[in-house]
């Protein structure tokens, strides 16, 4: 099995490591006054572009962290899943280049996370890899 070299794994520690000590969680009713609320494009490239703290729920914090997965040359995407308890949940997903091995990053775990270490999570759907501004490539299901 080839999947991510020791370097690439190093890399990928220290990106989560750099999300977690930028970010401090608010709900999108606490920053925005809403149930839901998603950033803007221009807004999330200016935080993955800076080295600011920033606050923000699980969709931010996973966008960002797919912007600076993408700037190192990772591959990554967006997951959509249910949490152990039930409520919806982003994370990102970075992708080795043979497509063989996935790590994690999620707002809610302390570390750099695998399948295993979601293993309450119930995956429910992945965008395209990669995705921009404006893409239109659907999203697509997950069933296991």
């Amino acid at each position: 099995m080839a999947g991510f070299s020791k370097f690439e794994v190093t890399k990928l520690q220290q990106i989560e490591k750099l999300m977690r000590g930028r970010h401090t969680y608010k709900t999108d009713k606490e920053k925005h006054g809403l149930t839901e609320y998603w950033e803007k494009d221009p807004v999330l490239d200016q935080i993955a572009n800076s080295q600011s703290r920033f606050t923000s729920d699980c969709e931010e914090y996973a966008m960002v962290a797919m912007r600076l997965l993408r700037g190192y040359g990772f591959d990554a995407r967006l997951v959509a899943c249910l949490d152990e308890t039930g409520a919806g949940h982003l994370i990102c997903e970075v992708l080795s280049d043979d497509g063989l091995q996935s790590y994690f990053i999620d707002n809610r775990k302390r570390e750099l996370a695998t399948r295993r270490s979601l293993r309450g999570y119930k995956f429910h759907s992945v965008s395209p890899t990669n995705p921009v501004p404006g893409e239109t490539r659907p999203w697509l299901r997950v069933t296991l």
